[in-house]
């Protein structure tokens, strides 16, 4: 079964209620334990760092960049995206392991002579 959706205005009404089902389903899943709810809401916010990296890939680069500049353009331009999404994953990563006081995992390796 193929899905295909043709006004801009449905595609994005369709992604935002795929996506908003699929973070509802993962909170509304979550025991009582306030810890675990915590976790499983910070553990979606660096998730969602993967939504518009997927958007722009199935929505950009494939109907447009594939076709138009070839298979090497493309290539080139999901590894930069992904690159790219892989830094704001970190940061994002980073801000809510502060937040929830979790010590970074610096290593430090000390050589004696």
């Amino acid at each position: 079964m193929k899905i295909q959706i043709k006004s801009i205005h449905k595609k994005i009404l369709f992604h935002i209620f795929l996506w908003g089902t699929w973070f509802y389903l993962t909170l509304s899943n979550t025991s009582d334990d306030q810890f675990y709810t915590r976790f499983v809401f910070l553990s979606s916010l660096i998730l969602l760092t993967h939504i518009p990296l997927f958007l722009l890939n199935t929505e950009w680069l494939i109907p447009t960049v594939l076709p138009k500049k070839g298979v090497s353009i493309y290539f080139w331009s999901l590894i930069f995206l992904i690159f790219l999404f892989t830094i704001l994953h970190s940061f994002v990563r980073e801000w809510v392991n502060e937040y929830l006081g979790v010590p970074s995992k610096k290593v430090t390796v000390t050589i004696e002579v």
